[in-house]
């Protein structure tokens, strides 16, 4: 078993959660200045909300960079691996840091690192007195909240798919009402309003599915209307003189005339934009598109040009007393704080340190999960080291500062795998195992609503979101183990969708019981029985098999009562196909989540292959589903394959024949191996479906545990 330098409890006191679930609080930087922290050349800032940052050598040094000149040591900075400029302000280096850009963190990664050399930021040339005077400069207050998650929004090239609030018209008003604060506002000057929504529904008969009235201040200011099951952006223009400094009311009411019965529309965001004199800067401001001579009463006023977030310039400026002033063209994005008004990181660490990238690694076996939850897994490696398969434990932290810049992402441990297939000792990993829950609620936004805040599943190991054709987005683990860009994985992926030390355990000792134990002599098969496409695919599955007479057992249509008897009875393999959903075996409840307590404490753990839709999304953050409560029991199967999405039983089949005729090859030794040779067998460019199979039917459980079959052997294999 291969670790990094240090035990991980060790390491663990250096760790930014935030960074593995994805979210932030507003709290003050890293550690307590007491602490000294050991000292490394590289330190991560967590940088939550945009704007102009100051950060000093004594803050730096607590979070263990060892920084006594900054002008002769002049460290980097970097975000994403990119360079980005900075001032050098006495014992402090100030710089623009941007707003998380990624779906899975709230907070941005910036990396101080003495063992390059930065850039310092360009400055602008001298401030002019020519051209006008500026007054006034526009600014913009955008509205959004999180509250709601429908994947069904997703579409190309836009991964909207959280709103705020449903808009219905159901034959009565329905009114969405907000209450907005402008510091101040030019009076009788226009303002813009932009909307964002989603339209949910469609009526092919209609023409214009959305309508509703823009009320501003009690004054109807636009009725806005378009079609189809799309977003769309309203772009209003609010009269002079509606707007007023102080709280402005805005209202969305559906029932405006002509609007379409049974219309929905989700509510995305709000942009309020208006002017602002100049004169009522407190000590902080953005604007751009504007020319002329600007002067605002700050103290100690940092002025940038951020129209390149990641290449500011910074704007000189006069300073005549109390005042700062200077010239702008409206190409400039201009930001200015003064020094009250500039930010502090969330948090500061110290990159972890790491083996990864050492290319004398070699591991048949990888396991990614938290340095948390990792020594929990110690027997399990221990019998797969036995059994000749080399494995690694990898810190998903190590992995996000090593391959990641920092940031959590899919994109890291795809990054990490990817390195080591190319890069270590060969043979390269065959196997990929993520111990760890996720979610598509990847920002912790459900725990943030007003009206009824719930704690999701942990983003502890992310899974990739990718779009999908018939449920919108889902999740696909296999895309980690895609390592040349074909779309296919090229490692057996499993997961664990556990949370803490206990499930962990759990599972670890159930897996090497299930290896060891004794298999039953029957598969179990088990249909939908309200279609004869799911009686023709079922029979197609037993004309597949290859069990001796009696060695196989078909419910058609049964009760939720039979499958958990017939279950009970023992099987070594069970499947299933049919109409199903997140928690649920047919539309007539052949079996459900509230039937998993039904399984014996005896019963043997078979494995269980669902031919059916969303029985294996383990990262819905509200709904625990069918597989997860499965493999959780006490007494459960701990290898079950299953789809994270909606597909179609045409393409389902094709796969679930290849799996069956795998699982039935005595030369298969291991799961991973039966499911990776089903992949293998679909040509998804002959059909697109198919893509969707693979990217979204996927293993809950250890995908190099031996398969146990009726007449297996259950002594160690070697090898892979």
């Amino acid at each position: 078993m291969k670790v990094s330098q240090k035990p991980w409890f060790h390491r663990l006191g250096l760790l930014v959660l935030l960074f593995v679930v994805g979210s932030v609080s507003g709290a003050a930087c890293g550690r307590d200045k007491k602490q000294t922290a050991e000292q490394v050349d590289r330190v991560k800032l967590a940088i939550a909300d945009p704007g102009i940052y100051r950060v000093t050598v004594d803050e730096l040094r607590d979070a263990g960079l060892d920084l006594t000149d900054l002008e002769a040591q002049r460290p980097a900075l970097t975000t994403g691996g990119q360079s980005i400029p900075y001032l050098i302000d006495s014992d402090a280096i100030i710089f623009y840091g941007a707003a998380a850009d990624s779906r899975f963190a709230n907070v941005k990664s910036y990396i101080v690192a003495t063992d390059a050399e930065g850039v310092l930021m360009r400055q602008a040339n001298a401030v002019s007195s020519d051209g006008p005077e500026v007054k006034a400069v526009h600014q913009t207050i955008h509205l959004e909240e999180n509250r709601f998650y429908d994947p069904r929004a997703i579409q190309p090239g836009v991964e909207e798919v959280w709103f705020w609030e449903t808009i219905r018209n159901l034959g009565a008003s329905n009114q969405f009402e907000l209450t907005v604060m402008v510091p101040d506002v030019v009076e009788n000057a226009a303002a813009d309003l932009r909307v964002n929504l989603y339209g949910a529904t469609y009526d092919n008969g209609v023409d214009g599915d959305h309508t509703f009235d823009l009320i501003v201040n009690g004054q109807k200011v636009e009725t806005v209307q378009w079609d189809g099951q799309t977003h769309f952006t309203a772009d209003v223009v609010i009269p002079s003189g509606v707007l007023r400094a102080g709280d402005n009311t805005i209202v969305i009411d559906n029932s405006a005339e002509g609007a379409t019965l049974l219309d929905i529309m989700l509510l995305n965001w709000l942009e309020l934009t208006y002017e602002m004199p100049t004169a009522a800067f407190a000590d902080a401001i953005e604007f751009t598109d504007v020319s002329g001579v600007v002067t605002l009463e700050a103290n100690d006023l940092v002025v940038l040009d951020i129209a390149d977030p990641n290449a500011p310039v910074r704007i000189s400026s006069s300073v005549i007393g109390d005042t700062d002033t200077f010239a702008v063209t409206d190409v400039m994005r201009i930001t200015a704080a003064d020094s009250r008004a500039l930010k502090q990181p969330a948090a500061m660490e110290p990159l972890l340190p790491t083996t990864w990238r050492e290319a004398a690694n070699q591991a048949d076996l990888l396991i990614v999960t938290t340095a948390a939850l990792a020594p929990e897994l110690e027997p399990l490696v221990a019998a797969r080291e036995a059994e000749g398969i080399t494995t690694s434990v990898v810190p998903v932290e190590e992995i996000y500062d090593a391959f990641g810049y920092g940031d959590p992402s899919p994109d890291a441990i795809n990054a990490f795998v990817t390195y080591a297939v190319a890069q270590w000792e060969s043979p390269a990993p065959a196997y990929l195992l993520l111990v760890g829950d996720a979610t598509t609620d990847t920002r912790g936004y459900l725990a943030q609503r007003p009206d009824n805040p719930i704690e999701p599943p942990a983003n502890i190991v992310p899974s990739p979101l990718i779009a999908v054709s018939h449920s919108g987005e889902t999740v696909s683990d296999a895309r980690l183990a895609d390592v040349d860009g074909d779309l296919m994985p090229d490692l057996a992926v499993g997961r664990w969708p556990v949370a803490d030390a206990n499930e962990v355990r759990d599972l670890v000792s159930r897996t090497l019981a299930y290896e060891n134990g004794v298999s039953a002599d029957t598969a179990l098969f088990t249909m939908d029985g309200t279609s004869s496409e799911f009686s023709s695919f079922t029979s197609r599955l037993l004309e597949e098999a290859t069990f001796s007479a009696g060695g196989a057992t078909l419910l058609d249509g049964p009760t939720a009562q039979t499958v958990a008897d017939n279950w009970n009875d023992g099987a070594w393999l069970i499947s299933y196909v049919g109409h199903g959903s997140l928690d649920l075996w047919g539309k007539d409840e052949v079996f459900s989540a509230e039937q998993v307590s039904a399984i014996a404490d005896d019963a043997v753990a078979p494995i269980v292959l669902q031919f059916t839709c969303l029985s294996g999304q383990f990262a819905h953050p509200e709904t625990e589903s069918l597989s997860e409560a499965l493999i959780k029991h006490e007494s459960g199967p701990v290898l079950l394959v299953a789809a994270t999405s909606l597909t179609l039983s045409s393409h389902q089949e094709p796969f679930a024949v290849a799996l069956l005729q795998a699982l039935q090859d005595p030369s298969v030794e291991r799961i991973g191996d039966a499911l990776q040779r089903a992949k293998a067998s679909l040509n998804p460019a002959d059909n697109p479906g198919l893509q969707e199979i693979s990217d979204t039917f996927g293993l809950l459980g250890d995908p190099s545990a031996k398969i146990v079959r009726p007449g297996s052997s259950q002594s160690a294999a070697v090898g892979n």
